[in-house]
């Protein structure tokens, strides 16, 4: 059996045999002496030193010669001897202690490099990108200033002429191609205009020349009275033959695009004539959208395209012009 008992010293539990109860033992931790608690103990052991042996005999008391103590040790010490540092035995550490001490430094390990863990992965997470909400939606049918000369949200220069495809391909939108032109010309306080229609007999006018464009609406809706969106058309003739009036604004609305040669003859013609082309293609169609936007870049000017879900949505939010 063992003894339980804390050092004095540095008061860590040690274990020592029971067998040396009563007497000391030395600390495996710090080497402190510490006393083991206990009553007598059968066997040999080894005591602690004494203060002090028997006391001695009474003044005037002469001990015989030949008494019995005399004769078994006539030379006996007054007391026990001191034990010596080397016979002190070494206490044992509670094992109880080790394990917790090492399960203690498992765990701070374990948490240590959890934090290290952490700390690095957030060092080395790459920056959270925020998706970029895409923009609100505009309306097509808008864009240009208040107050400006413009048609369908294109800001446009006098003088400035307006060439309208009325071939087959305009069916379903050669009355919505009317309103616009008709409403851009409301839009004009002064400046020149005229308004070109192409049909597959060739280009029919509203007016010879250019002419004011205030007052210019009833010629331009008796020119459309005219057009019924049929048969076919040579577009790159009728746009070819604007130009030959030389307008600062040249605005093509149609429902068909154009070949890569005509429209590289078209720009020619119109940086010639110093000429800005805006288109506005009035049918759904990436390949039309696609050849007219380049005619209209091409000269410094813009191109939109609608269909005609958002034509007859547009038709419905405005005023009728009649």
């Amino acid at each position: 059996m063992s003894l339980k008992i804390r050092c004095t010293g540095c008061k860590k539990r040690i274990s020592v045999d029971e067998a040396f109860a009563g007497g000391v033992c030395r600390c495996p931790y710090c080497s402190e002496i510490v006393n083991v608690p206990g009553g007598e103990m059968g066997g040999a052991r080894v005591r602690p030193a004494e203060p002090g042996g028997r006391p001695d005999s009474p003044a005037g008391t002469i001990e015989r010669p030949d008494s019995p103590a005399a004769a078994v040790s006539p030379s006996v010490p007054a007391a026990a001897a001191a034990p010596k540092p080397e016979h002190i035995p070494v206490a044992r550490p509670v094992m109880i202690q080790g394990i917790l001490a090492i399960v203690f430094l498992a765990a701070f390990v374990v948490m240590a490099g959890a934090v290290a863990f952490v700390l690095y992965k957030q060092l080395t997470k790459p920056p959270e990108i925020v998706p970029t909400p895409p923009p609100p939606a505009r309306n097509p049918f808008e864009g240009a200033r208040v107050g400006a000369v413009a048609i369908i949200g294109i800001e446009i220069a006098p003088p400035a002429l307006y060439l309208v495809d009325g071939g087959g391909s305009m069916s379903d939108s050669i009355s919505y191609a009317q309103k616009m032109v008709r409403m851009s010309l409301r839009t004009f306080k002064e400046g020149q205009v005229n308004v070109l229609v192409l049909t597959d007999e060739g280009v029919k006018r509203a007016n010879e020349s250019f002419m004011p464009a205030v007052g210019a609406e009833e010629k331009v809706k008796a020119l459309f009275a005219e057009t019924h969106g049929r048969g076919a058309t040579n577009l790159q003739q009728g746009v070819m033959e604007a130009l030959d009036a030389k307008p600062a604004t040249l605005v093509v609305m149609a429902a068909k695009g154009l070949g890569d040669d005509a429209i590289a003859a078209i720009v020619a013609k119109a940086k010639e004539s110093k000429t800005v082309v805006h288109c506005i293609v009035l049918m759904e169609g990436e390949d039309i959208a696609k050849s007219m936007t380049d005619l209209a870049t091409r000269t410094g000017g813009q191109c939109k395209a609608f269909s005609v879900a958002q034509l007859g949505q547009w038709n419905q939010q405005t005023k009728d012009l009649d």
